[in-house]
């Protein structure tokens, strides 16, 4: 499996590389970063050529699945994608 975070001191929160432009926010309580995983697959699709379930699957298994302790990062579902498309 490729490592897809960067390195940081002890405490520090983590960040998924390749992946600025998707954050949304920090948690306060827990400086934890958080993304939208919307974005992170478009991402994907737009700057790797990705299609949709490729992308998705990616990102399933190697970063939204990973632990990387209490600094791992919160993947968010966009409140718009899904209560608009019901």
């Amino acid at each position: 499996m490729e490592n897809n975070y960067t390195p940081r001191p002890v405490g520090s929160p983590i960040k998924a590389d390749g992946f600025d432009s998707c954050i949304v926010g920090v948690c306060l309580d827990s400086m934890r970063i958080a993304y939208s995983k919307q974005k992170m697959i478009e991402s994907l699709v737009l700057e790797k050529g990705m299609d949709w379930g490729m992308a998705i699957d990616y990102l399933s298994i190697n970063i939204w699945g990973a632990y990387l302790g209490i600094n791992t990062p919160i993947y968010l579902d966009d409140y718009d994608v899904i209560y608009t498309e019901n």
